[in-house]
């Protein structure tokens, strides 16, 4: 499982990165998708190969929304209702940074770490998102994901995004209990 999540990708060219965004709109174009999906493709350095198509939003939608302006879930309900979603607008911003914060135990193979949150504290502030549906006294369960929060941090810049999500996950308070 990713731990780390950046976009845009560090080092990519702006003539791939359309390359890639068009090869993307080709595919769904070809098959008659019509939602909010996700497109994925593999990159080695210039070259780039086509993964997969995700008919939903994926765990990293939150820095697709940050670094574009782009409400996602409100899109999804858009086209549920058959509005047409053509007057939307990407405003290109920076770069964000998402960290996933799981519960997990790195002494016992990186397995899950069940039991209540007894405290759940994360830092709020300018350009920090916190995606969470967890409170404290919610039980992290023993069978299922153990993701309890994703951080994401935004930047003008990687380094600007890579130090305020540092910054941030020095300042998250979590306790699981056991």
């Amino acid at each position: 499982q990713k731990v780390l999540e950046e976009a845009p990708p560090p080092g990519i060219s702006a003539e791939l990165k359309r390359d890639i965004e068009q090869a993307a709109v080709r595919i769904v174009t070809h098959v008659k998708y019509s939602g909010v999906g996700t497109v994925e493709f593999l990159l080695k350095k210039n070259e780039f190969f086509f993964l997969e198509v995700n008919p939903r939003l994926q765990v990293e939608h939150g820095i697709t929304e940050e670094i574009t302006g782009i409400d996602l879930v409100q899109l999804q309900v858009k086209i549920a209702r058959g509005e047409s979603i053509e007057d939307i607008e990407i405003r290109e911003r920076g770069v964000a940074i998402e960290a996933r914060v799981c519960a997990e135990d790195t002494d016992q193979g990186v397995h899950p770490s069940p039991g209540k949150i007894v405290r759940f504290e994360p830092p709020l502030g300018p350009r920090v998102r916190i995606d969470s549906g967890v409170v404290t006294g919610t039980m992290v369960p023993p069978d299922f994901d153990s993701l309890v929060t994703k951080v994401i941090a935004i930047g003008d810049n990687r380094d600007g995004a890579r130090a305020r999500l540092a910054c941030v996950l020095q300042d998250l308070e979590l306790v699981i209990q056991g």
